[in-house]
């Protein structure tokens, strides 16, 4: 049985440092917006597009589609609907499903719409999810 000396043993110590350091920085795919750390690449790309992707340029809030996003930006920061909506009654909120076609004078009736007719959840955040985002 052959004697291991120091040299080979610093050689080996020097080898699995590598390895545990590549496996360490090659786990670890970071968030170019905020800095948070996923364990892959694919984690990293769902956060990005859940919590960067779909923001509002006027507040910085975030929502989970575009569809969303741009009700946020009608109801919210635009105030040429506001004034329809307050003057002449006009039914300026959209439905959350981007095939429905379907507009209301208020969050309240669209809740209810989505629950009757889209099956919509009765704990679903309605009115946060386009006022202040994920």
């Amino acid at each position: 049985m052959r004697k291991r000396g120091r040299e080979e043993d610093k050689d080996n110590d020097e080898e699995e440092n590598r390895r545990v350091v590549y496996k360490t920085q090659s786990l670890k795919e970071k968030c170019l917006y905020c800095g948070l750390e996923f364990g892959t690449y694919l984690h990293c790309e769902s956060h990005i597009i859940m919590a960067h992707q779909n923001s509002c340029t006027a507040c910085d809030k975030v929502f989970p589609s575009e569809h969303i996003l741009y009700l946020h930006i009608d109801e919210v920061h635009n105030p040429i609907l506001e004034l329809k909506r307050k003057s002449r009654g006009v039914k300026t909120f959209r439905c959350f499903v981007e095939t429905c076609d379907a507009q209301f004078h208020n969050h309240y009736e669209r809740r209810l719409h989505l629950i009757q007719k889209h099956k919509y959840p009765h704990d679903y955040p309605f009115v946060q999810i386009t006022t202040t985002g994920i």
